[in-house]
């Protein structure tokens, strides 16, 4: 596979250096218009509005959007219109976690979202903490999502440094032909003697859908660290990933948080490209040529239009959907 990750060999406790990412000549994100992403009424205990959105993916029966802080995958329909569809409730019996419920660490965290080639949709946990290791498979027509215990798997990206660093923190994938990349997110705290990185894995697709169904944990066919630069002191980290069928794009945050399950302020937002071993980035720039300091949290590609999605890091406030302008040099 022309893109495939090279493979890294590590020792018990080493992390090769990094592939060092590149400014794109040309290549920049233009945030054109915002809107606030609510839903025609209320239902049981969902806000009225999505929030700590994470993740999208284009599938036939609309966008399916992971909320980070929610049991509940948004749906945006094809004629714009927002639904809902319920995961499992946590071990309170709801399905909304916040610091002022004192439930937070049993939230899924959903925070990835990819589109099968079948019709349903995948969204991956972080794997930040104990109960965030769950992959919800989504299927909109039908309004239905099952959650799959993925702890096995989760344990295996822990345990490549190459690949977790100082603390996993699963925040983007993309399908890539016969593969699925894992992005990581490097803004966990230095523990143990590592370092956080961002990274890619690459894991077999077919051997990830045939575990979902109760076979085996997939191999880990290849990982790579990253370094994405900084904005002053602060490290960019991949925040998400997208396919447009022919180039992998992500975006990156360089978010001021102490490590991977608190937040901080945003110094800065980076569109990439992954074209085979280089890695590229430009800036995001508001509609006024102003550098953004939005928390981008999601991304969909089609062409030269993309979207993503803000999280506002505050519960009472809603998520937007931002219609980017991407220019690739």
């Amino acid at each position: 596979m022309r893109t495939a990750i090279a493979l890294v060999l590590l020792s018990a406790c080493h992390v090769p250096g990094p592939t060092v990412a590149e400014p794109g000549l040309g290549l920049s994100a233009r945030v054109v218009a915002c809107e606030p992403l609510r839903y025609p009424a209320p239902r049981g205990d969902r806000p009225g509005f999505v929030r700590a959105a994470s993740g999208i993916a284009a599938l036939r029966g609309g966008w399916v959007i992971a909320q980070d802080d929610l049991a509940w995958i948004a749906v945006r329909r094809p004629d714009g219109a927002l639904d809902a569809i319920p995961l499992p409730p946590g071990p309170d019996g709801g399905r909304v976690f916040e610091e002022r419920l004192g439930n937070r660490d049993d939230k899924p965290d959903l925070e990835a979202a990819v589109a099968l080639p079948d019709g349903r949709g995948l969204l991956f946990g972080s794997g930040s903490g104990p109960r965030r290791t769950s992959i919800a498979i989504v299927d909109p027509e039908a309004s239905r999502a099952r959650l799959v215990d993925a702890t096995p798997l989760y344990d295996r990206l822990r345990a490549r440094l190459d690949f977790a660093g100082s603390e996993l923190n699963v925040e983007g994938a993309a399908v890539v032909g016969d593969a699925i990349w894992l992005f990581q997110r490097g803004n966990g705290a230095p523990r143990g003697g590592l370092e956080p990185v961002s990274a890619i894995a690459e894991l077999p697709l077919d051997a990830l859908l045939g575990y979902l169904e109760g076979g085996p944990p997939p191999p880990i066919r290849a990982a790579r660290t990253v370094d994405l630069g900084r904005e002053g002191a602060v490290p960019y980290g991949f925040t998400d990933a997208a396919s447009d069928g022919a180039r992998v794009w992500f975006l990156a945050g360089a978010e001021d948080s102490p490590d991977a399950v608190r937040d901080g302020p945003v110094r800065g937002a980076r569109i990439g490209l992954v074209e085979g071993g280089r890695i590229v980035w430009g800036p995001v720039r508001e509609a006024d040529g102003a550098p953004s300091l939005r928390k981008l949290e999601a991304l969909l590609v089609e062409g030269d239009r993309g979207w993503a999605l803000t999280d506002a890091d505050d519960p009472d406030r809603p998520s937007e959907l931002c219609r980017l302008a991407l220019q690739r040099g």
